[in-house]
């Protein structure tokens, strides 16, 4: 389970432990094993309360050394994810995909995914693991979408 934090509640910046809270709330609901926390800045309870429940911070100042293969593996689960969601269908090959015409990419995910296939090429995690926060950020987009459309029929 991922989950980013892209906003945090508090005026302050900073990713609270109500926050953390929440969210081993929701991984013992749904049986998860594990949580990954990723956010800009956290608090010192935030942090104490995440390693007690093992979940794993990603944050500007710790990032943990991902196996390239599982992060570059996530990335192209959440692709196939993403692109469900948004066109109805996963391509096959890259001409499947209508995101990249006439050499212009015409879709934020098409273009995540071109670069992450780059980064995992050059063995850049650092840049993977960008790569993964812009999807989990458009994730949220599209889910807000959703809801949005949801609450006018």
């Amino acid at each position: 389970m991922l989950r980013a934090i892209t906003e945090p509640k508090s005026k302050s910046g900073y990713i609270s432990v109500d926050s953390v809270r929440e969210m081993i709330d929701f991984l013992e609901t749904k049986d998860y094993d594990k949580g990954i926390l990723i956010g800009k800045k956290f608090t010192n309870a935030a942090r104490r309360e995440m390693k007690s429940a093992n979940i794993e911070v990603v944050s500007d100042n710790f990032s943990p050394n991902f196996k390239l293969e599982r992060l570059y593996s996530t990335i192209c689960n959440y692709v196939e994810k993403l692109c469900m969601a948004k066109c109805g269908k996963i391509p096959l090959k890259d001409s499947d995909c209508n995101g990249f015409v006439e050499g212009n990419y015409t879709c934020d995910i098409r273009l995540i995914s071109d670069n992450a296939d780059f980064h995992h090429e050059k063995s850049w995690v650092d840049f993977l693991e960008r790569d993964l926060v812009k999807l989990l950020a458009i994730e949220k987009e599209l889910k807000r979408a959703q809801q949005g459309c949801r609450s006018f029929t």
